[in-house]
């Protein structure tokens, strides 16, 4: 039985260069489609930075772990990056124990990825 994700692209502000993807549920092998699906169109406009708001993903498995960090490869490959921000306390800690956000920039809050981008 496929768990339950909902990944919702967020308007694009005016005069930015970047996609905010919003992550609600859980993520694992059953429903990896579904990122796929909604972040498709980042690869063809002209937007550079992938933001993905982890804030309400609930949880995330080691498949679902292995596609993020492959869309990141992918992303790079085409000359664009991605970054994670709100990720939840128990999510957090098996991204560091990983290695993600040695992989992926991680951020606490979407200012400071902006903060980042603008660098």
């Amino acid at each position: 039985m496929a768990t339950l994700i909902k990944v919702t692209p967020q308007p694009i502000e005016p005069n930015t260069n970047y996609q905010v993807y919003t992550f609600e549920g859980e993520l694992d092998k059953s429903n990896l489609n579904v990122v796929s699906e909604a972040v498709k169109d980042f690869f063809v406009n002209n937007i550079e930075n992938a933001i993905f708001d982890l804030t309400n993903l609930k949880f995330i498995n080691s498949e679902g772990i292995g596609y993020l960090v492959s869309l990141h490869y992918k992303i790079s490959k085409a000359n664009k990056k991605v970054y994670i921000f709100g990720v939840q306390a128990n999510v957090q800690d098996i991204f560091n124990l990983i290695g993600i956000p040695t992989i992926i920039p991680c951020f606490s809050t979407l200012d400071e990825v902006i903060a980042e981008i603008s660098k």
